[in-house]
């Protein structure tokens, strides 16, 4: 206890940096201030500390801080007591670190940078130079510029993404594509482009994915009435509604006119039931054979999709009613259960007609 005309020692405070305060400890905090502790995270690569990118946290109650690591790979936090959820670098993100009196060093490992090289070229396939390249991300990211292609219209840089969505833009002219490094000889090849307007009617909110006749599907969301920039070609255009646990489905094919496009109202119906048979390799039905269905892994976002499982008829028949959803068309997996396996992955969208599944037997274990 400080003696008579001592000062107290002033609390340790937390700043929007994450950063100590005024103080020059941890000590147990006094007049009400919250109790702070020590994180420092180590950021490596292949062993080796990467410097400059910086590091996101979120707290339970929605503080967040970021720091930059130092040419060590170091970042140094001092934060509330509690736990923490990493934000950045998205390769590490939504880890949990629980910050308490005793100091706490963390090691958060990234991949490795894999090469990314390509061309960029226009409708007739020359060389575009001056183009930047982008990587598409889902909001809040945003696009960010990877590259700019040389006088021969050619592009290189490196990343750690596991799979990433490139894009170029010169004039009305756009091209995209969805690559998995290291990817060598990617070309970006420019289309015309125009505006799609898209119409709920109701006002209603849907997801949207256009596909194009050539290149990338391109998905969007709206609310009564959006406009989506697309190729000028053939386009196939599927939307989904969910209303109380219910599935609407759009599915519309449209040409362009002149070089653009008119109006498209969305005609929603009640997705079908996802339906199918199992036979045996003699193509004869399989009664009573269990048969699962859940969204594709891929499609999942990380999360443990919904399996929903059905016997099969006298007829070898089944029937699904799908809920799990994610995106505008979401893709299912199909798979028959011991003792029978299918002869080969069955994958399945909304309102594909009936399936047919051969099942031969698993060998007994």
């Amino acid at each position: 206890m400080p003696g008579a005309g001592a000062e107290a020692p002033e609390p340790v405070r937390v700043d929007n940096a994450g950063e100590l305060g005024p103080a020059a400890s941890l000590a147990a905090p006094v007049d009400g201030a919250v109790a702070a502790g020590e994180l420092t995270i180590t950021l490596l690569s292949e062993g080796q500390p990467i410097p400059g990118p910086r590091i996101a946290l979120r707290s339970a109650t929605g503080e967040e801080v970021s720091r930059p690591t130092d040419v060590m790979g170091q970042a140094r936090f001092v934060l509330a007591h509690g736990s923490w959820l990493v934000m950045a670098p998205e390769e590490v993100s939504g880890r949990a670190i629980d910050v308490g009196e005793a100091p706490v060093s963390v090691t958060l490992v990234l991949p490795p940078e894999l090469p990314v090289t390509g061309l960029v070229v226009d409708a007739s396939g020359a060389p575009v130079p001056s183009v930047d390249v982008l990587e598409e991300r889902a909001p809040p990211f945003g696009a960010s510029r990877r590259a700019r292609t040389d006088g021969e219209g050619r592009f290189s840089f490196s990343t750690r993404e596991e799979t990433l969505v490139l894009s170029a833009e010169s004039g009305s002219s756009r091209a995209s594509v969805r690559v998995r490094p290291p990817a060598t000889g990617v070309t970006l090849r420019l289309e015309p482009t125009a505006p799609l307007p898209l119409i709920t009617p109701g006002q209603v909110a849907a997801s949207v994915v256009v596909y194009p006749t050539r290149g990338d599907p391109i998905e969007a969301s709206l609310q009564g009435r959006a406009e989506v920039r697309v190729p000028v070609q053939e386009l196939e255009v599927r939307a989904l509604r969910v209303v109380n646990g219910r599935l609407f489905l759009a599915r519309h094919h449209v040409a362009p006119r002149g070089g653009s496009f008119d109006a498209l109202v969305l005609e929603f119906e009640e997705a079908p039931p996802i339906t199918g048979v199992v036979l045996d390799p003699s193509k004869r039905p399989l009664a009573a054979v269990q048969v699962s269905l859940a969204l594709s892994p891929l499609l999942a976002n990380g999360a443990t999709p919904q399996v929903l499982t059905v016997l099969t008829d006298p007829s070898g028949a089944f029937e699904f009613v799908p809920r799990s959803v994610r995106g505008a068309d979401p893709v299912y997996d199909l798979h028959v259960l011991r003792p029978w396996t299918e002869a080969a992955p069955t994958r399945v969208r909304l309102g594909d007609g009936p399936v047919v599944i051969y099942a031969v037997p698993l060998p007994p274990r």
